[in-house]
């Protein structure tokens, strides 16, 4: 978890009193902390990469909010009729999931910065159950998006049918589903909510069915691939196991700096036997294989890697199989590998 942590750019709070219930010990932080000394001039000021976006809105939150408290917070199964503040919570968070368990780079975006800025390198966007919106957001942000070729996913009938705070979430004349008529091919509608079910599915909830939503969500996003609205995501191969890769056990994100000349891929190994709680099984033998930032395709390339077990870690071996791919070939690792990838003209 602490190595997770690390790879989504998040700090812990490790007071000596928070270590217990957070799980932790006193030589796991050091660990942390050694590898962050070691990384100090590795990592510098970076951000999230990632071709598809997932908004996350406090808006819709807060718009479910009565007098007996938050209404449907506690259900288990999201109802297609009669939505509530569950929908786009777990929505949100079985998205986030699936996405990173088909190793999909993305990024998140609350709803205060859903900006043109921050769509930059955006090619799809997800809303998942976003009942709150306002209409100038739809034409001042999203729609510049779509004509400059973005794809939106969104499930829930009644998205954007509220406004925000801003209007004292009152309706929309205009919601999503009639914004989406005049973009038949940019703007898709996902028929119940796969991101609650694939979240609540994994944890036993009845009524939920995981793997159909797995499949609704990959199958979405491979039609896009082919469709050439988005990039494929990073494939593990080789390795001892079979064709459905290692990299079912690990965890990796991408990010950029601000100059555009380096991306960085975190990997995280989370194969872990529970019966132990303690033993890390090590990754085998095997490579990655990624859709190159379209600023890199041009240049020169340099690979470094950063093992959190040793000193030092060899540059790895690495192909172009064609302009718009790059293949690393990577050594095993237990806890937690960086892949710095420099571009040089």
């Amino acid at each position: 978890m602490l190595f997770e942590a690390l790879a989504n750019n998040v700090l812990l709070n490790t007071h000596i009193q928070n270590l217990p219930n957070a799980g932790f010990d006193s030589a796991a932080i050091k660990e942390l902390n050694s590898n962050l000394d070691k990384l100090r001039n590795v990592l510098g000021v970076r951000y999230p990469y990632g071709e598809i976006a997932l908004l996350y809105s406090t808006q819709t939150q807060h718009c479910w909010f009565t007098p007996g408290g938050w209404y449907g917070a506690d259900r288990s199964t999201s109802d297609p009729n009669d939505p509530g503040y569950s929908d786009h919570n777990l929505g949100f968070d079985g998205w986030g999931a699936a996405l990173e368990d088909l190793h999909y780079p993305y990024r998140v975006i609350p709803d205060f910065k859903l900006t043109l800025d921050f769509l930059k390198g955006v090619r799809v966007l997800i809303l998942p159950h976003v009942r709150s919106l306002d209409e100038e957001t739809l034409n001042t942000v999203l729609k510049p998006f779509l004509d400059s070729g973005g794809t939106i996913l969104y499930t829930g009938a009644d998205t954007a049918s509220i406004s925000t705070k801003k209007h004292l979430y009152n309706p929309n004349s205009v919601t999503m589903s009639v914004f989406a008529r005049s973009y038949p091919q940019g703007i898709q509608k996902l028929e119940g909510n796969p991101g609650f079910e694939y979240f609540a599915g994994r944890r036993g909830a009845s009524g939920n069915d995981a793997n159909a939503a797995l499949n609704t969500i990959t199958n979405t996003l491979f039609t896009l691939v082919n469709a050439g609205r988005l990039s494929g995501n990073l494939a593990f191969l080789g390795g001892v196991f079979p064709s459905t890769t290692w990299g079912n056990t690990v965890r990796a994100t991408m990010h950029v700096d601000r100059t555009g000349n380096r991306y960085f891929i975190d990997l995280v190994n989370i194969d872990i036997n529970y019966a132990s709680d303690t033993e890390i099984r090590p990754t085998p033998k095997g490579s990655i294989k990624l859709v190159l930032p379209e600023p890199m395709r041009n240049k020169n390339l340099r690979i470094r890697s950063y093992d959190a077990d040793t000193a030092t870690d060899p540059d790895p071996v690495f192909s172009k199989p064609d302009s718009s791919h790059l293949q690393i070939e990577l050594n095993p690792f237990r806890l937690y590998k960086l892949l710095v990838i420099e571009g040089h003209s």
